[in-house]
């Protein structure tokens, strides 16, 4: 059963809890402030992979999944891959130079960084990162075709964007992803 404040992300912020700098609204204007080509569709909310795949969207692009992970050292990793890729979490851990093993990040750190819920996480939530604690790496397959899709910092949307245009807004926000050929790291 997915708890009640896991349905969409216009939940209420909980007691203790920080209001995130970015919404799905904002995110989209940040969007449109630096020209950012994307195409916007709604939808019922999805928590996995699996349920986009009983959505009958016409949706362009390559889907992706999103893991928020962390080391030993508790920093945080946003991992954002092909959506059919296995990640070798052991095998990551020696590629980026992670302190110990990765694990998945409790769903209190993934609000507290990146503020989003959990089935809300998205390549675009790291703009919710204001201290710069996140690494976001990005699996470089994601370029292949022109377009991809993702979850605008909620569940219930969907917007297809251009691989480029994910690039430039990285470095607009001031983060430095890893960019990993995961095609050839995992073989």
């Amino acid at each position: 059963m997915i708890p009640e404040h896991h349905v969409s992300y216009h939940t209420p912020v909980l007691s203790g809890e920080r209001e995130p700098p970015y919404d799905c609204d904002r995110l989209l204007a940040e969007f449109d402030g630096h020209n950012v080509t994307y195409e916007l569709f709604d939808h019922q909310p999805i928590f996995r992979v699996e349920d986009a795949l009983s959505l009958n969207h016409t949706i362009t692009g390559l889907d992706v999944k999103n893991l928020f992970v962390r080391d030993k050292k508790r920093t945080p990793f946003l991992i954002t891959v092909l959506s059919g890729r296995q990640v070798d979490l052991k095998a990551l851990r020696h590629a980026i130079g992670a302190s110990g093993n990765l694990s998945f990040g409790h769903e209190s750190l993934l609000w507290e960084h990146l503020g989003v819920r959990p089935g809300s996480v998205n390549p675009f939530c790291i703009i919710n990162d204001t201290n710069h604690k996140v690494t976001p790496i990005v699996d470089t397959g994601l370029f292949r075709e022109p377009m991809f899709n993702a979850h605008p910092l909620r569940n219930d949307k969907s917007v297809a964007i251009l691989g480029d245009d994910l690039k430039r807004l990285y470095t607009v926000w001031g983060k430095n992803p890893l960019f990993i050929d995961f095609d050839n790291f995992e073989k």
